[in-house]
């Protein structure tokens, strides 16, 4: 799969575009106002930030169009904007890490939320940094144990509780 660094920038641009719209759209359909009593109004902030992302997302493709043609005049055989930009290690990582992110927030009624990032922990140490079993679990037990000193002992934040209990 080829990515260029061009195609890529386009995407982005689209997205933020997309992506504006959409908040824009949201604030008019759960009838946000604007104005309220002469002042900024509940969907005051959304739909600035969605006027802005959408105008941004032009505003990459306009630039990446640019740079892109001048990059092709000057040198058009190794231009930056036509490498490949997908690196398969880091889109593995990138897929393991959303995996077990949602991993957790399924285990977490089940096993409680301590628990389940304890275990998402030792499951990315064994995976991503390739340390063996024993290292792993060292350092999602310690991270489970930090994890409830500080939430719930030292800040006495409660967290969600599991069907089992924990």
């Amino acid at each position: 799969m080829k990515l260029t660094f061009k195609q890529g920038n386009n995407i982005l641009g689209t997205i933020g575009i997309i992506g504006g719209i959409v908040i824009v759209a949201l604030a008019f359909v759960q009838e946000l106002p604007f104005m309220k009593n002469e002042l900024p109004g509940s969907g005051f902030f959304p739909i600035l930030c969605g006027i802005a992302i959408s105008i941004f997302g032009v505003l990459i493709i306009v630039e990446n169009t640019y740079k892109s043609r001048k990059a092709a005049e000057e040198s058009p055989e190794d231009s930056q904007f036509e490498k490949n930009i997908i690196n398969m290690t880091e889109l593995r990582t990138f897929a393991y890490t959303i995996g077990i992110s949602i991993l957790v927030l399924v285990m977490t009624p089940i096993i409680g939320i301590i628990i389940s990032i304890g275990i998402a922990v030792t499951a990315l140490v064994k995976i991503l940094a390739k340390e063996n079993m024993k290292k792993s679990l060292i350092i999602g037990i310690g991270t489970t144990i930090v994890l409830y000193l500080i939430f719930s002992e030292f800040l006495g934040v409660p967290l969600p509780r599991s069907i089992i209990g924990i």
